[in-house]
């Protein structure tokens, strides 16, 4: 109507969280819980292990245990990579995402070498 005045609010992310830790062997770690919902990761923090061999070293965020949804590669280049030397990061400001998984899908990490260390931080809905 004329003359009405109002306000227009984006609803607060109610199911915020995060994970941090250091992967201790290769293969898949489960990060993230889906708690039955779907997961929108919106930034990660992922750095080699203390001594990155000089063959290549991929890590991948997966939903569930086989669903690629991000992946990394590194590559020593002819001498170890001292510890924690790079670092790849990537943040959005949500309701943006970088990734989701399917609804009751977990986020799993999966690396080819020891050491990883991770933080995302991500909501879970549905």
């Amino acid at each position: 109507a004329a003359g009405t005045q109002g306000l227009v609010f984006r609803p607060a992310i109610r199911d915020s969280t995060t994970a941090s830790g250091q992967v201790a062997a290769a293969g898949d770690v489960t990060v993230l819980s889906s708690q039955s919902a779907a997961v929108y990761v919106y930034a990660y923090s992922l750095s080699p292990g203390p001594a990155v061999s000089t063959g290549p070293q991929l890590l991948r965020l997966l939903a569930g245990s086989t669903s690629e949804r991000w992946s990394l590669r590194w590559t020593g280049g002819g001498s170890t990579i001292g510890a924690f030397t790079y670092t790849s990061q990537l943040a959005v400001t949500p309701p943006a995402y970088l990734f989701r998984t399917s609804t009751g899908q977990n986020v799993v990490l999966n690396t080819t070498s020891s050491g990883v260390r991770y933080s995302l931080a991500a909501w879970r809905e549905g």
